[in-house]
Parts: structure tokens; C-alpha cells; sequence
């Protein structure tokens, strides 16, 4: 630089020192070696008359250099702090966003979860997990259809527990509750997948066996008379048995039924085999 003949052309390339610390450093350190270099720069050229064989610079030409080095290092530091503002805003906004959308896709995983659970409550028998007696009626009535439209089978049936109210007056409501829960397992042990299963009053169940004739069904209810007898509940205290019986009335679709009728049909059903003497089935 020093020794750059009369033009002085060898000591431009100094003007290259602030765009390359400030870009390759961040704004504070980049313009610190930016001055640091003008200085250096400088303090040659104003010493260059002084050297053997170097041509001095002119006053002139070392404040216009100094001036273009230092505007040139003023402008890039500018705009990369601007740069390095507009980044982190950027950033900042980046981060609310995802923060917002974290928050977002929790609560929709929340409100999902919650309709579930409401759901699951609006249908489900808390104490057994059956179906309840809207739910029930709701896939009765739906079963109901596609049995009218297919010409299909469908058997209903009503159980009711025999003197549960003794149950509960004798050995209290934990024992009551107890024989609710091993009956609901009890049936579903018996019935198939596509059977539906609800607990439709306090100890009354109703079941449909889908595509299942009168004969079929006699079958199925008699397996299910011989399970109540021979399977007793477990106090939820002392663990001793608690035999019960169970009484069911049963019923066949017929061709203008709903819901209701046949369920009413099949109540009557489970009322007669009661006044039969209890522990037994019914059809009508």
C-alpha cells in the first residue's frame, strides 16, 4: 500500500476491509475492525513520504479515502443492524406464531377430547359401561329398520335382576352396584360383537341379537339363564359370593315395529315370566 506508486491505486483495495468484516462479523465487531483497518490505512499513507522509495500521498486524497471508508463502513453497518432487527422481529414473529399454533392445536386436542368424553357420557351407563337407554333405543331403532328393509330376524330381550332390591337392603348399595358390573360382563361374555347390550333402568338390561331367529335365541337365552345361576358376584368388601338370579322376557320383530312397541312387547315379556315365578324366560 505504502509503496504504490504516484496513483496510489494499490491502497483502493483497503476499501474492501469493511464490507468484508461487517458482512463476515456481526454489526459491533465488524465495524470495530472496519475503523481499525481505516486507521491502520492511514497511518501508512501519512507516513509513506517518510519511507525510501514510497511516494507520499496528498492530504487530499487521504481524507477523501478516509471519508469513503468510513461512509461505506457507516452504510453497511446500518444496514446490518437494520438486517439484524428485522431478523430477530422476524424471529419474534415466527416464535408468536408457532406459540399460537401450539396453543391452537392444544386446545382443538382438548375440545376433542372433551366432546369424546361428553359423548361417551351422553351414551354410555356410567356404572357398566352399556349402553345407556337413549343409546340404546337409538341402535335399537336403527337395527329395527334394517331389519324391515332386509327382511331380516331380530330378537329382543328384557332381564331384570330377581329381588335386587333385597340385595341392596341386605347387603348394601356396594354390593348391589357389584352385581350391576358382573352381570353387564356376564352378558357380554355371551352375546357377539354385532349384538347390542345396554342397561336401560336401574337393574334392567335389554339386548338385540342381530339376524337371530326365535329358535337361535332360545339358545342363547337359555345359556345365559344357566350362566346367571351358576355364576355368582364377589362382595366388593369380604369377597363372598352373592348368588342371584335373573328373569327375561323375550320377543320377535314384527313387521310395524319401533322401538318402542317392541320394547314395550319385550317389557311384558320380562312382567309374565316375573309373575312365572322369576328365574326364568318368557316369550311373547
Amino acid at each position: 500500500m505504502t509503496f504504490s506508486g504516484t496513483e496510489h491505486a494499490r491502497s483502493l483495495w483497503f476499501l474492501t476491509v469493511p464490507l468484508t468484516s461487517i458482512m463476515l462479523l456481526p454489526p459491533r465487531e465488524g465495524t470495530a475492525w472496519s475503523v481499525g483497518a481505516i486507521a491502520i490505512a492511514c497511518a501508512l499513507m501519512f507516513q509513506a513520504g517518510s519511507l525510501e522509495g514510497a511516494h507520499a500521498y496528498s492530504s487530499v486524497f487521504i481524507v477523501r479515502y478516509t471519508i469513503l471508508a468510513l461512509m461505506t463502513t457507516g452504510v453497511l453497518c446500518w444496514s446490518e443492524v437494520l438486517l439484524e432487527r428485522y431478523q430477530i422481529q422476524l424471529q419474534n414473529q415466527n416464535n408468536a406464531l408457532k406459540a399460537e399454533r401450539d396453543h391452537l392445536e392444544t386446545e382443538i386436542v382438548q375440545r376433542a377430547a372433551l366432546e369424546e368424553e361428553l359423548r361417551y357420557l351422553a351414551t354410555t351407563d356410567s356404572l357398566t359401561g352399556l349402553l345407556n337407554r337413549r343409546a340404546f333405543m337409538a341402535a335399537l331403532a336403527g337395527e329395527l329398520t334394517r331389519s324391515q328393509r332386509l327382511n331380516t330376524p331380530l330378537t329382543v330381550l328384557m332381564i331384570d335382576i330377581d329381588h335386587f332390591k333385597q340385595i341392596n337392603d341386605s347387603l348394601g348399595h356396594p354390593a348391589g352396584d357389584a352385581v350391576l358390573v358382573h352381570l353387564s360382563h356376564l352378558l357380554q361374555e355371551h352375546l357377539r360383537s354385532i349384538d347390542k347390550l345396554g342397561r336401560i333402568g336401574g337393574e334392567e338390561f335389554a339386548i338385540m341379537l342381530v339376524d337371530t331367529p326365535a329358535d337361535a335365541a332360545e339358545i342363547v337365552v337359555g345359556r345365559l339363564l344357566d350362566a346367571i345361576r351358576s355364576r355368582p358376584a364377589e362382595h366388593p368388601e369380604n369377597h363372598r359370593p352373592i348368588p342371584f338370579t335373573a328373569s327375561i322376557g323375550c320377543t320377535q320383530r314384527h313387521l310395524d315395529d319401533d322401538e318402542l312397541t317392541s320394547l314395550s312387547r319385550a317389557d311384558r315379556a320380562l312382567y309374565a315370566a316375573k309373575q312365572d315365578g322369576r328365574n326364568r324366560s318368557h316369550w311373547i
